[in-house]
This record gives C-alpha cells, sequence and structure tokens, in this order.
C-alpha cells in the first residue's frame, strides 16, 4: 500500500480540487495528479471522472475514499495525541528504585504526582540489583553509589551519609571500638552488591585507614542488612536512608562518628540520548524536590558532599 497516496487522494476529494489539495499538503498540483494517478494504475480501477469543472467520485472512488479517509483520521489522531504527549505528562512511566528507597522516598513522589497528573500510571520496581534500563524499558532510575556508565545521563538528588553502626546489645557485649584499628576484632555485617564487600575505608581529616570486614552474615538486600544488626549480631556500613529510624529510636548506635565511611551521592538516571517525556522530566524535577525537602540521606550532621560521579553496579 502506498498510504502516502491513499492521504493525498483523500485530501483531493475533501478539498474538491487538486489545486487546493496541493495547496493542503504542500506540493504542486502536478505532483498531487501524478500521485493520484499512480494511485490508479496501481489499483487497476478509476477513482476520479476529471473535467474541467469538477471531480466526481465513481463508484469505486468513493468506496476506496471511506477507507481511506478513516486511514487519515486515524493518522491525524495520532499525530495530536503524540502533541498532547509532549505538553503535559501522559502514559505509563517505568521507575525503578532500590528496595530501601522505593518506599521510603520514590512511592510518596510517585503517590503525589499520579495525584497531580491522572493520566499518568507509575509501574514501580524495586529491587537492589542494578536493571539494564533500556532492555526493561525503564524511564528513569533511583539509584545510590558512584555511577560511570556512559549510557546514562545522571541527575544527582541529594549527598548520601554513610555510617558505622550497630544495635546496644551487641556494643554492651563487645565493648565500643574507640578507634578503627580496633574494628578488625569485630564482626561485621555486610552488603554483597558492592565492589569490595569485604573491606572498610575509613576518613577523618588526612588520616586514612582501611579494615578488613568478617562476620557470619552477608545479604544484598540493606534492610535484611539493617535488621540483622538491630538483632545484635554485628556492625555494619549503612546509609543513613536506611538507619534513620533505628538511630532515632535507639535501636542502632553509631560508632565511630568522627570518622567518615566515604561518600556517596543518590541520583536520578536515564538513558543517554532520549527525549525527555514530560513525564520523565516533571518526575525527576518532584524527585529533586522531594531530596530537598527530607533529610533522608544526609542525617546529622550533615556529611560535606563531595564529587559525586556514580557508576553502574556500585550502591
Amino acid at each position: 500500500m502506498d498510504l502516502n497516496a491513499m492521504g493525498i487522494f483523500a485530501e483531493v476529494v475533501d478539498a474538491g480540487s487538486f489545486t487546493a489539495a496541493a495547496r493542503r499538503v504542500g506540493l504542486s498540483k502536478s505532483a498531487v495528479s501524478k500521485a493520484v494517478a499512480a494511485l490508479e494504475a496501481r489499483l487497476g480501477v478509476t477513482l476520479l471522472q476529471r473535467t474541467t469543472r469538477r471531480l466526481r467520485l465513481t463508484e469505486a472512488g468513493e468506496a476506496y475514499y471511506a477507507s481511506c479517509a478513516l486511514v487519515v483520521a486515524e493518522a491525524r489522531r495520532a499525530e495530536e495525541e503524540l502533541g498532547s504527549m509532549r505538553d503535559e505528562p501522559r502514559g505509563t512511566l517505568r521507575v525503578n528504585a532500590p528496595i530501601g528507597l522505593g518506599s521510603s522516598f520514590v512511592l510518596p513522589v510517585a503517590l503525589e504526582f499520579t495525584a497531580r497528573w491522572p493520566d499518568v500510571v507509575v509501574d514501580l520496581t524495586v529491587q537492589d540489583e542494578v536493571v539494564d534500563l533500556l532492555a526493561t524499558r525503564t524511564d528513569v532510575a533511583v539509584r545510590v553509589g558512584r555511577l560511570a556508565d556512559s549510557s546514562l545521563v545522571a541527575r544527582q538528588l541529594s549527598p548520601v551519609r554513610s555510617a558505622v553502626v550497630a544495635a546496644p546489645s551487641y556494643l554492651a557485649r563487645r565493648g565500643v571500638p574507640q578507634h578503627p584499628d580496633e574494628l578488625a576484632a569485630h564482626e561485621f555485617v555486610r552488603y554483597s552488591l558492592i565492589a569490595n564487600p569485604d573491606r572498610l575505608v575509613l576518613l577523618r581529616d588526612t588520616e586514612r585507614v582501611s579494615v578488613k570486614m568478617g562476620g557470619a552474615f552477608i545479604s544484598n538486600n540493606g534492610e535484611v542488612i539493617r535488621d540483622v544488626l538491630v538483632a545484635g549480631r554485628g556492625l555494619g556500613v549503612m546509609p543513613w536512608f536506611l538507619i534513620a529510624d533505628a538511630v532515632r529510636e535507639g535501636r542502632l548506635v553509631p560508632v565511630l562518628p568522627d570518622w567518615g565511611a566515604g561518600f556517596m551521592a543518590a541520583f536520578a538516571v536515564y538513558p543517554r540520548g532520549h527525549l525527555l517525556a514530560p513525564k520523565v522530566r516533571l518526575f525527576i524535577d518532584a524527585l529533586v524536590e522531594r531530596a530537598r525537602e527530607v533529610d533522608l540521606f544526609r542525617g546529622e550532621p550533615v556529611a560535606a558532599a563531595a564529587p559525586a560521579i556514580v557508576s553502574q553496579g556500585k550502591r
């Protein structure tokens, strides 16, 4: 089928002449005439009877015009729909986030966003493993760490403070470390999805201490690690957004608070080279605004923000 010729034929019938149709479609009169003639030749029927004064549809032309008019109307409807999608958010928005941030940070943003933009459906998946945004057709993901994937564009949401913590019951049993050198004698609950789950680097001013971590528990899920820590099974290095409530409630206690456990940042990321639909752009703006309003990432005291460059696969 020559859909272009079908559209030209429908425009000729609607306009009532080749000249008027040519103005509508932005072609010369001769180009329009040739397109209709080629369509008739391909179909093997006469669609229009031409006189010097007017055009008249043949019986075959009337039947064919009805179908062509439907095609043109659907094409126009599709273009109008796409135009409205450029102007305001609509459609399905696929979002991915780590489990710990899915409910505490992203979900409140999604609830407010869908209330404001009822034509948007948010499809939120949560998992600590990093997903391929292109393969999963994910529009935007929230990630924490250091990102070095050139196929992604990252917009920083907030610095993320991490801390060494333990339950009061563990510290009462094993003692409170006063210096990083004492950590080698302690049990750790470790996170398996970082590059080196057995090594902890602590910083204070110009001092840098590297500690080898060991222990009976290792997990790929931050909430599981937090619960094991609360149960008094060791020390752990945790981002503030996973432990803030437990620290405020006294279920976990910061250890060596003068020492920093490195700098990370939370990012909204999306595939490079994609034109941002309104639903994606406005949702990222909403994430940025939410990060400014809540103290979910920084904790107290607020850690100084380091240059944050994110690396895919590190959380």
